[in-house]
């Protein structure tokens, strides 16, 4: 009986993330530049603290995205990795070059195809010196 008792709240709470998910979007990439990483979870509450998002961060997610978008621009045939996964490590030179993409883990047929799109991606240069030493050696997460 307790089981019963639990999993419709479960069963409701797995419905509502899944409702409220974007299904539109094939392909998601999410940069993780190395020094955000041990601040991931204070990034997530900074919000609560203020309502506003301080300058540099403001910056480094700009040019997170236009990473992101000149990558997804390179995708081809998304569709063909639907559910799949696969996390890259990407070097970057100040001028948005690429140094090196490295697999890390993932769907190998979907690590290739990132790291096709990776190396074809017309990546923009770093706004400013700043920007480019917190995203100069980043993780990928590719999740379509």
């Amino acid at each position: 009986m307790y089981l019963r008792v639990l999993s419709a709240p479960i069963l409701t709470l797995f419905l509502l993330i899944t409702a409220c998910s974007n299904h539109t979007q094939k392909t998601n990439v999410r940069v993780m530049p190395d020094s955000d990483k041990s601040a991931e979870v204070d990034d997530l509450l900074g919000g609560l603290r203020s309502p506003t998002v301080p300058p540099e961060h403001s910056k480094i997610l700009g040019y997170a995205t236009q990473i992101r978008n000149a990558i997804v621009a390179e995708m081809y045939e998304p569709d063909a990795h639907k559910g799949k996964t696969c996390s890259i490590r990407i070097s970057l030179q100040p001028d948005g070059s690429v140094n090196s993409a490295t697999a890390k883990e993932g769907d190998a047929k979907l690590c290739k195809a990132a790291i096709s799109a990776i190396t074809r991606a017309k990546i923009p240069a770093a706004p400013d010196d700043e920007t480019y030493q917190r995203v100069k050696n980043a993780d990928l997460d590719f999740r379509l």
